[in-house]
């Protein structure tokens, strides 16, 4: 017999990136200190950047998206649980948040995933 997974409305928006393009702004940021070596210890910058996707998905969506890339459907059964108290349904807000310079997110939601499962799998062979 097959079950459902009780959840809230899924309204709830997460941020989220592939780590390989965390990979490649951690690397973006290491050519920018490199760059700015020559400078005294005294004379660098501080610099604070952000590693951010192209835009929220919603928890709704994140698991419609799943369920395309699985081709199968995901069990879930939206709105029979109450939003827990105090719950955040958006991330810290992107004013005043720069990314790394030189960098922006490659690898999309649904390429992501697909990498995921692909990669859970097992080597390829």
């Amino acid at each position: 017999k097959e079950t459902s997974l009780p959840l809230s409305g899924g309204r709830q928006l997460l941020e989220l990136v592939h780590v390989q393009d965390v990979a490649k702004a951690v690397m973006a940021c290491a050519v920018r200190i490199n760059k700015n070596s020559h400078e005294s210890p005294s004379r660098r910058l501080m610099e604070t950047f952000w590693c951010l996707p192209t835009a929220p998905v919603a928890l709704k969506d994140l698991v419609s998206t799943l369920d395309s890339v699985l081709s199968m459907p995901i069990l879930v059964s939206w709105g029979l649980r109450e939003y827990r108290p105090g719950e955040k349904f958006s991330p810290l807000s992107r004013v005043n948040k720069e990314l790394v310079p030189g960098w922006n997110p490659e690898i999309d939601l649904r390429l992501g995933l697909a990498d995921i499962i692909d990669g859970s799998r097992g080597p390829r062979g």
